[in-house]
């Protein structure tokens, strides 16, 4: 990526898998609804599978939830999650640096993530992370928007599609896909596993940009 293209590019990042590991924080919450027997029982693997997608979806199909029942749960789980296990996440190791650099270049960076927004917003706040994006967008409450859409109403804020997403899921590279705009995953999240070209490590990012 030339000179004159990183300051016209906009880079759109992933939250979950992405930035920060925010999976003890989420089985642990699914652990918690598993003991109180308000979910039947899945290994700490299956329920790793679980982040990515939005929790309504991701309750819905693997416990065979109806609507009513999905609700419900999702209730349970953001009560306990963002009382208990909002912070038990760790930004990856070197990501500040990532987007410190792409900053001292002037390149926009924006946040896209399933994860409700106002929750998306309170983490990015905590590990200082808000202060990089021009842009937060996250789900809405009823987890109806899907992330193709909000990528789409992120794009419509920008006013271009000068875009290139980083994620770590096949739902991120086929939203980035479906909305027109160039995709780098990451092999280090919760999706991805030794995908030729993509990032092994956030330091990865910075040189894997420079061949898009």
């Amino acid at each position: 990526m030339s000179e004159e293209n990183q300051h016209k590019i906009t880079i759109i990042w992933d939250l979950d898998g992405t930035l920060v590991d925010t999976a003890p924080g989420i089985i642990s919450t699914y652990m918690y609804l598993i003991k109180n027997q308000y979910l039947p029982a899945r290994s700490a693997e299956k329920l790793q599978r679980l982040i990515g997608p939005t929790l309504q979806s991701a309750l819905s199909k693997e416990f065979g939830l109806n609507v009513e029942q999905t609700q419900e749960m999702v209730g349970r789980f953001r009560e306990y999650y963002q009382d208990n296990a909002i912070y038990c996440a760790n930004p990856y190791p070197e990501i500040g640096k990532v987007v410190e650099t792409f900053r001292r270049k002037g390149i926009t960076q924006v946040l896209v993530t399933n994860k409700r927004e106002d929750l998306a917003k309170k983490l990015c706040a905590y590990y200082s992370f808000n202060q990089y994006f021009k842009i937060i967008i996250g789900g809405d409450p009823c987890g109806l928007k899907t992330k193709s859409k909000l990528i789409g109403e992120c794009l419509y804020q920008l006013g271009t599609r000068n875009v290139i997403m980083i994620g770590d899921t096949e739902g991120d590279k086929q939203s980035a896909s479906e909305n027109g705009v160039k995709f780098l995953g990451v092999n280090y999240g919760y999706g991805f596993r030794n995908v030729p070209g993509y990032a092994n490590s956030p330091a990865e990012i910075l040189r894997k940009l420079e061949q898009i």
